[in-house]
């Protein structure tokens, strides 16, 4: 059972349509800044936020200890690209100070479509499970750095895609 104690960043996204701030429910309160296209549309539970390949949600201090255990919630919608080919995968990086050291999982969604992910690092070992379903792991061989969930559009910097209900722990659960 996940501790309240352990949580180090709730991220709902129930904010109002036109609000510039996600507020972070967690006892740290770590407020994300919304900037370019990201908005707040209805979402899997409640409002979600919402990228459109412009825009970005950004929290300015580092919250997560990337060399301890921690886990990630999200709800994750890649939204259908105009393209109609592109964002149908969403991956889960892994950096590390090495050269080469980087690891990735990435995963086929289905478009407009919601997926429930859950990223687990203990120690230098990282699982993910998409929708209660493990779809993969891997072991970092050294220290994490930093980590992101990304999908694949090389077109923008940003993505093209829903975000909902994130939690973050500094423990794996």
């Amino acid at each position: 059972m996940a501790s309240d104690l352990n949580l180090i960043l709730n991220l709902p996204f129930d904010e109002a349509a036109g609000s510039a701030v996600a507020y972070d429910y967690s006892q740290n309160r770590y407020d994300a800044a919304l900037s370019g296209g990201a908005s707040f549309v209805g979402g899997k539970q409640g409002n979600c936020i919402h990228f459109d390949g412009t825009g970005k949600a950004e929290i300015e201090q580092n919250i997560l200890n990337l060399s301890g255990s921690f886990t990630i919630l999200a709800w994750v919608k890649a939204n259908k690209y105009p393209d109609e080919c592109s964002g149908k995968r969403i991956g889960i990086f892994c950096n590390t100070a090495l050269l080469d050291g980087a690891r990735d999982l990435w995963v086929d969604v289905e478009a407009d479509s919601w997926g429930f992910f859950v990223i687990r690092k203990a120690g230098n070992n990282v699982s993910v499970s998409l929708d209660t379903q493990p779809i993969g792991e891997f072991t970092l061989p050294s220290t994490c750095t930093g980590v992101a969930i990304l999908q694949d559009l090389y077109g923008t910097g940003t993505a093209f895609a829903d975000l909902d209900e994130v939690k973050i722990y500094n423990a794996d659960l």
